[in-house]
């Protein structure tokens, strides 16, 4: 009898062995299946923070390339008197009745012209004239520092692009998937091979 028993046992724990390997190789396809849906899904919501940011960069740009616009066209229309006088200068007594003109701060008194083609400033427009000269030089020295700044940050714009589009270009969802499926199943056989030795 109790070699009865001992087949009855032997025959359940098979049964049971047999369908815990069975529901073993369903718990493995289904955390599969769980991966690759949770890689999925986080390179879905990647892809849609990354849109997300994308459009408002882009809105930003839009904006700030708008502003550049009006400062430009007000910059010229600013300009362009001044540049009118500068090419209709062309001999010292014009540039002596130019100068009221090109000055920012008015004159308080006319510059009398004298012998020579010389000019005679009266003293109280010596310093106004001084301090936008000396603002002039100033200004030029910015604007020359502003101008090479402003080129390198377009060639750093332009190597930023270069780096988001390059970033952009990931992997799809498939060759990771199957990075993955690869990194499981170096896991499995390493598994397996541990509890043949254990």
């Amino acid at each position: 009898m109790s070699d009865m028993a001992d087949t009855n046992l032997t025959s359940t724990w098979n049964k049971i062995a047999g369908t815990l390997h069975i529901h073993a190789y369903y718990l493995g396809i289904i955390g599969v299946l769980l991966l690759v849906g949770h890689s999925w899904l986080a390179e879905h919501d990647a892809r849609l923070k990354a849109d997300e940011i994308v459009k408002a960069a882009q809105s930003q740009i839009v904006s700030l390339q708008q502003t550049i616009a009006e400062r430009d066209k007000q910059a010229k229309q600013t300009i362009a008197p001044i540049v009118k006088i500068i090419h209709d200068t062309a001999t010292v007594p014009e540039a002596i009745k130019s100068i009221p003109s090109a000055v920012i701060k008015p004159l308080q008194s006319p510059i009398v012209p004298a012998p020579n083609n010389a000019m005679l400033i009266p003293e109280p427009d010596v310093l106004p004239i001084f301090d936008q000269l000396a603002d002039d030089k100033v200004c030029r020295t910015m604007l020359a520092t502003a101008d090479a700044d402003a080129l390198d940050q377009k060639k750093i714009i332009s190597q930023k692009d270069d780096q988001i589009v390059a970033l952009k270009k990931k992997p799809n969802v498939w060759h990771r998937i199957a990075s993955t499926a690869k990194d499981i199943g170096i896991g499995v056989v390493v598994g397996i091979a541990i509890a043949k030795y254990l």
